[in-house]
């Protein structure tokens, strides 16, 4: 957040001293008012530009801060979601790991992501049911894409 605010402060310093630079090119005060070098719709025109920038500054910021509240929207939900695969007793050791991805579009859903290997598909159906319980719980709109691999080699006793 306090990021944010500085950038606006400096964006709105920038702003400003741009929008002063029309009356760089006047040597005194008197020459601002002479009709044939400045007039009010030079003003009016400044001002226009002036209101543009604040609004697209504002739009920008507003996106800005749209998009981090996302991502940590996204982090939490993938840390929910890892602490209740790694806390399932039966998953608890497997090689699994969950990520949280945002959307670039604001309405689409979170995605989250597990992966890893696990001995046998009775394993990777515990591990979608228990990730997916628990986007259930879940407020946000969010979508599971599970890309656990069953390696039956883990079955295998070491020889």
């Amino acid at each position: 957040m306090r990021r944010t605010k500085i950038l606006s402060i400096v964006s709105l310093v920038g702003v400003v001293v741009f929008g002063l630079t029309g009356f760089a090119g006047a040597t005194s005060w008197a020459s601002l008012v002479d009709d044939t070098s400045w007039g009010w719709s030079d003003l009016g025109v400044q001002l226009v530009l002036l209101l543009f920038a604040f609004l697209v500054l504002g739009s920008a910021v507003t996106l800005l801060d749209l998009h981090r509240q996302r991502r940590e929207e996204a982090l939490t939900l993938g840390t929910r979601v890892a602490d209740s695969v790694n806390r399932h007793p039966v998953l608890r050791g497997l090689d699994l790991s969950v990520a949280a991805h945002p959307s670039l579009w604001p309405s689409a859903p979170i995605t989250v992501l597990v992966r890893g290997h696990v001995p046998g598909p009775g394993l990777r159906t515990l591990a979608h049911a228990v990730a997916q319980r628990e986007l259930a719980r879940d407020p946000h709109d969010s979508r599971l894409e599970d890309r656990i691999q069953v390696d039956r080699r883990e079955l295998q006793p070491a020889a």
